[in-house]
């Protein structure tokens, strides 16, 4: 699968949670999703569009790993509460000793937990289908997808 054609499927089915993503899917639309960010306009409009597609290809490619995809919410759970600490902090300075240390290891935690989902994305499809469905083929062809446009 080539980059035109990955991330083709990916805009096609922004919002299908369904199925399982292999690879070229995940990793050729991530860069492109983060260059399209870059651009104001472009990335309003696609940060905007619910779901954000790069939750859904996440989402997918998490069950192409055989993980739930769920698992993609981990990092956000991460650092919701270190943002809330860090927030509470800056309004009301000193109120916590332990706030300075509570944020840096909720922001490592965060990190961590971003780098461990990147490691676990990387890893190759199972090989056998599951609940998700069947094993995602490196090459999608387009026809499975019309029903989607």
């Amino acid at each position: 699968m080539g980059a035109i054609e990955a991330i083709g499927v990916r805009l096609r089915q922004y919002a299908w949670f369904g199925g399982r993503a292999p690879r070229p899917e995940f990793w050729w639309f991530v860069p492109f999703y983060g260059l399209v960010g870059l651009v104001p306009l472009a990335g309003a409009v696609i940060q905007l569009a619910p779901p954000p597609p790069s939750l859904a290809v996440t989402w997918r490619r998490r069950h192409g790993v055989g993980m739930s995809g769920w698992w993609s919410m981990f990092p956000t759970a991460a650092i919701v509460p270190t943002l809330a600490i860090a927030s509470l902090e800056l309004e009301n300075p000193g109120v916590s000793e332990n706030a300075p240390t509570l944020i840096y290891l909720g922001f490592r935690l965060t990190l961590g937990s971003i780098a461990l989902a990147m490691v676990r994305l990387i890893r190759p499809s199972q090989s056998s289908d599951d609940a998700c469905g069947p094993d995602p083929p490196s090459r999608i062809d387009p026809r499975a997808y019309r029903a989607f446009e």
